[in-house]
């Protein structure tokens, strides 16, 4: 497969909650600040692209409904987050995921889990239900990104265990035909070679997903490490984007600032992936 960058924007709860201050959808006078801080983050991408078609952009559908149309405007590939939970809250439910493959038409479905290897239960669960999810995504022509993370870890960007996600690897992709395994950082190039090898034996390739409030010199230097063992691209989140929200919403920035900031911490991690040689 060719290489996959993606810029993420796919915790809608957490973005409302940094910037309102609760976890309900925005209120009828927040409303427009969202739609113009995910507007200053679709419009920094573009000219990071560079008009590249494996730029591609994970978005959560409510907080921007013409998502679809402006990924295929823009030759960006879209995926469609959806999370899978131990306790069947499923978030958007298996119901409607039918409907939202129709109407976006997604190039790919990014899966976040988390996989408890101590709950007996949970596992053959999660295998059944991620398998349930691929099967609806490629009958829609779409790929399946699973990102995962093992229970009892925080959603921070820390290292997590190498041999226990590789481990998890093999037992969710007995039952389910992944086609990008999307993990988070490790502890250096030897856990980055043990993941890429892992997933070459299912026939998938490895992203690295990084960017949960770490700085851009942190990331460019896990994305070139991770590169350089092969993976086949990343997905970077808010710290390419929050600090020019932050400071748009505050007034503390004009929308050219915080545009052009979005625009080249982007462009950073993508030469950081282009120096390993990819």
């Amino acid at each position: 497969m060719a290489d996959l960058l993606l810029l993420a924007v796919d915790d809608r709860r957490w973005l409302i909650r940094q910037l309102f201050g609760h976890d309900g959808p925005p209120q009828a006078g927040e409303q427009p600040f969202v739609t113009e801080a995910i507007r200053l983050v679709l419009d920094g991408l573009v000219p990071a692209a560079g008009g590249r078609r494996e730029t591609g952009l994970v978005i959560d559908h409510r907080l921007e409904p013409g998502i679809g149309e402006w990924a295929r405007a823009h030759r960006f590939q879209l995926a469609l987050p959806i999370a899978l939970d131990a306790a069947g809250d499923d978030d958007p439910g298996p119901e409607e995921l039918p409907d939202l493959l129709r109407r976006y038409r997604p190039d790919h479905v990014k899966v976040l889990l988390r996989h408890d290897s101590v709950d007996r239960a949970a596992p053959e669960t999660m295998r059944r239900r991620l398998a349930e999810t691929c099967r609806a995504a490629h009958a829609a022509d779409a790929n399946v990104l699973v990102e995962l993370r093992l229970a009892g870890t925080d959603d921070g960007d820390d290292p997590e265990p190498a041999e226990s996600t590789a481990a998890a690897m093999r037992a969710l992709g007995e039952a389910a035909e992944v086609d990008f395994w999307a993990v988070p950082p490790q502890a250096g190039a030897a856990a980055y070679r043990m993941l890429r090898e892992t997933a070459d034996e299912q026939g998938a390739e490895c992203l690295l997903v990084t960017g949960a409030g770490r700085g851009i010199a942190v990331l460019e230097e896990r994305i070139a490490q991770a590169a350089g063992e092969g993976f086949s691209g990343f997905a970077v989140g808010r710290a390419v984007w929050w600090h020019a929200l932050q400071e748009l919403h505050r007034d503390a920035t004009t929308r050219s600032t915080g545009l052009a900031e979005i625009t080249e911490r982007f462009a950073a991690c993508v030469r950081s992936y282009r120096s390993a040689g990819r």
